[in-house]
């Protein structure tokens, strides 16, 4: 699919980390060096990525262009090229991007909706 080569090509740290690291900065005064972008999981995704059933495209079409949840990426049937490769893009950004600090989990603090959403935002991708 020409849309996953395209969203793959422009997934990169270039793309990722400056939106989220100021984001997380003005926000929590996080360092940029503690931001980490997993750029092969998120390929990952966009790679594996499927179209939602046409009953569920026509049904939920008004509401959202794709969705993920962390391991697959689901998208909406009938987008255009542009509008396809830009939801891969945000869909693969949610999950791909950690703050590296101790905690009773791991060394990686998952970041909120929210904030995925403020920085797929800054870094100029439709949210």
């Amino acid at each position: 699919m020409k849309a996953k080569r395209e969203a793959a090509a422009r997934l990169t740290a270039a793309l990722v980390l400056p939106a989220f690291r100021e984001v997380l900065h003005r926000k929590y005064g996080v360092r940029p060096e503690r931001v980490v972008f997993e750029r092969d999981e998120a390929l990952g995704r966009i790679r594996d990525a499927v179209l939602l059933p046409r009953a569920e495209s026509a049904e939920r079409g008004e509401e959202i262009s794709g969705e993920t949840d962390g391991e697959t990426i689901w998208i909406m049937r009938d987008l255009d090229h542009e509008d396809t490769v830009d939801t891969l893009i945000h869909e693969a950004m949610h999950d791909s991007v950690f703050v590296v600090r101790e905690t009773r989990g791991g060394r990686k603090r998952a970041l909120t909706c929210e904030d995925e959403h403020d920085a797929i935002a800054r870094a100029g991708i439709a949210v």
